[in-house]
């Protein structure tokens, strides 16, 4: 039970902090619409941003609960005041998660706090840059301390700020395809369709840094000197679903940039948003999953 506790806060996790930095960037850079929709945007944004901030919040406490519990090994300990504080002010892993947990305290409150969108989105990038960032440091690339150690926790980096750019973009995206499909008006429907043009003139950038970064650490996480035995491992098990259901994101992707034209359904459109979102769910659930095994290097295999 305690590995899936520690799956499903880190997938909450994940899911929060892309949110609050992927989306609010997208709000920035994909949209162009009237002040009236513009206000209308804010107050949907603004709750969207209350909920991811939420939902990282929660991820981030319970994690560090269950991880207390894990490393004393007494389960009372997860409630227990000293050993909370004990894990935060001794371990890397503590101090990474207490900083995680300010910052998501802190876009709670820019939300209530700042009035204009637009502010808002530019505090909420940041914010959610520096959250999505908190994560290299309690992933295989800090614990490194070999000369090449830079190079994986840069890959872990740039891994971690393109996937947030990607995930974060496809909710407001289907929540665009939504508002399309239901209204049926002109406006909408070019706001959607302006929206996808700009998120794709990116989306190449994106997948090039991701395919890179990703190659970057599977050359520090897995040992291709005995290949065989390291792809019968549960951690390369796992990250072969994860590069499937990538590859099946960059299909759809694929589709939305280069197959739809004007004449293209607007419910066609909506189905394959909603699916990519829901395959890059199951994308975090895989990270989520592969930051509790063991990758297969060294003698991990």
């Amino acid at each position: 039970m305690g590995a899936q506790i520690l799956i499903a806060a880190r997938l909450l996790q994940y899911a929060g902090a892309f949110v609050l930095f992927g989306t609010s960037a997208f709000y920035l850079y994909g949209t162009r619409v009237p002040r009236p929709v513009a206000l209308q945007q804010g107050s949907v944004g603004r709750r969207l941003m209350m909920g991811a901030a939420g939902i990282g919040l929660l991820g981030a406490v319970v994690w560090l609960m269950a991880e207390t519990a894990v490393m004393s090994g007494e389960t009372a300990d997860a409630t227990n005041p000293s050993a909370l504080w004990a894990i935060v002010s001794e371990t890397r892993f503590g101090l990474a998660c207490f900083v995680r947990i300010l910052l998501l305290v802190l876009s709670l409150g820019v939300c209530f706090v700042v009035s204009r969108p637009r502010v808002l989105w530019w505090f909420l990038v940041w914010l959610g840059g520096a959250i999505s960032l908190s994560f290299a440091w309690t992933g295989h690339g800090a614990l490194e301390i070999n000369k090449t150690a830079g190079f994986h926790l840069a890959g872990d980096l740039l891994h971690l700020l393109a996937a947030g750019i990607w995930i974060g973009a496809l909710v407001p995206l289907a929540a665009m395809g939504f508002r399309a499909t239901r209204s049926g008006t002109i406006e909408d429907a070019q706001e959607l369709r302006y929206a996808l043009t700009k998120f794709s003139s990116i989306g190449v950038w994106v997948v090039a840094v991701l395919v890179l970064s990703g190659g970057i650490n599977s050359v520090f996480l897995i040992d291709f000197g005995h290949w065989r035995a390291s792809l019968s491992s549960p951690y390369a098990r796992v990250l072969v679903v994860k590069l499937a259901l990538f590859g099946a994101m960059l299909g759809l992707a694929a589709l939305n940039r280069y197959r739809t034209p004007l004449g293209t359904p607007l419910k066609a459109v909506k189905a394959r948003l909603v699916i990519e979102t829901l395959l890059a769910v199951l994308v975090l659930g895989a990270v989520s999953i592969l930051g509790t095994l063991e990758p297969p290097v060294g003698d991990n295999f």
